[in-house]
């Protein structure tokens, strides 16, 4: 085995912490936040290493002097790279399936949802017959389906509103569908569950919540590419009081990309940022209404 001072001295001229262990069956390692950093021993002489995060960055170091890797080393490294990339892939894979099938029983295996659920009620909305409700952490229990009506994962929603997504669970591309898209011309993609269904309440028109901005452009992608011969249009949410007004941007920017359009809530008042704040300030009218100015009802 290599000296393993050569790694640690290499990875402080680079800026990169130490491993916390170096054992490895394949002799590949990772570490660091979200595993950034990587390292692997090359022939009992030295070691590759470099950052997850930057392909095709790699570094190598022998008799203590850390230099750029020649293009044999490269090579081999990199065959190295993808057979590790190969294994985790589908580690990832096996582990999403798993958690496909967990969420899939939670979502049949626990209750109807209550009425009087504090959220439901905050919201001013109702839960279709697939939403659940958990007893035992009194949390309602969103199905995540992709595009086709498979369940990969739940938000659950508790009862002061806040969310958390099952960990390791597929979440790109995941959404929740609200209304039959079977013979309607249009579909809109929002963020929020509540936002999708004062949407769809207000309006009537299928709507796919796509939980958060970052998921917009992937529910998209995956919605043109189902339905090409239905509009789509984002409904966006509109953070006006923020720093950066993070659901335009982001909706924009899909909006640009897709060649689609977007419609951003209006006429907002302080603590409001989303068409279900419009749909329980000022009605389903004020939506209604809003979609007429926009051209999309």
């Amino acid at each position: 085995m290599s000296d393993i001072s050569l790694l640690y001295n290499a990875l402080s001229e680079h800026g990169i912490p130490n491993p916390n262990t170096i054992a490895s069956n394949s002799g590949f390692i990772r570490w660091g936040k979200n595993n950034r950093y990587w390292a692997i021993e090359l022939n009992d002489n030295g070691y590759a290493f470099g950052d997850w995060t930057i392909p095709k960055d790699y570094h190598c170091v022998f008799d203590g002097k850390s230099t750029n890797l020649s293009w044999p080393e490269r090579r081999a490294v990199m065959e190295k790279l993808q057979e590790q990339h190969k294994k985790e892939r589908q580690l990832v894979q096996e582990r999403k399936q798993k958690l496909s099938e967990l969420a899939t029983k939670l979502c049949i295996g626990h209750g109807n949802t209550p009425v009087e659920h504090p959220y439901l009620i905050k919201k001013q909305i109702s839960c279709p017959a697939d939403v659940t409700y958990d007893h035992r952490i009194k949390a309602l229990l969103i199905p995540m389906y992709d595009i086709h009506g498979k369940i990969w994962s739940v938000q659950t929603i508790f009862n002061d509103g806040t969310k958390r997504f099952m960990a390791g669970a597929r979440k790109k591309g995941c959404l929740y569908p609200f209304g039959d898209i079977s013979s309607a011309n249009k579909i809109l993609v929002c963020e929020g569950f509540a936002t999708g269904a004062s949407i769809f309440e207000a309006t009537g028109i299928p709507t796919f919540t796509a939980f958060d901005a970052g998921n917009l452009s992937y529910v998209v992608h995956d919605t043109i590419a189902t339905y090409p011969n239905k509009e789509i249009i984002i409904a966006a949410d509109n953070d006006w009081e923020s720093q950066r007004n993070t659901g335009y941007e982001i909706a924009k920017k899909v909006a640009m990309d897709y060649h689609i359009r977007a419609i951003v809530p209006q006429n907002l008042k302080t603590g409001m940022s989303d068409w279900n704040d419009l749909f329980c300030h000022y009605g389903p009218n004020e939506i209604i209404n809003q979609f007429k100015k926009g051209d999309v009802l």
